[in-house]
């Protein structure tokens, strides 16, 4: 976000990610990969933007916040994680 000189969006995701960290979501329903495949995730995202692809690099981010925002999903009543947001 810095680096995009987007001064308002940096301000925003930082309040933004800074709630989120407050919420039970976040701190209890953490699977032990989930930062690597964050990592791994993010990687996509700079390899597209590296290369020039932006329809790669929406694609890839595109797939982070969903694949995240599943992850951090709390289980269902059944236990089971819902397979689409």
């Amino acid at each position: 976000m810095t680096l995009s000189g987007n001064h308002l969006a940096t301000n925003i995701t930082r309040i933004l990610f800074e709630h989120a960290r407050q919420t039970v979501r976040f701190s209890a329903n953490q699977a032990a990969e989930a930062h690597e495949l964050t990592l791994s995730e993010h990687r996509r995202v700079y390899d597209a933007i590296e290369a020039g692809d932006a329809a790669a690099a929406q694609s890839a981010m595109k797939a982070h916040i969903i694949d995240s925002w599943r992850r951090r999903r709390l289980p269902t009543r059944r236990g089971a994680h819902p397979a689409a947001p």
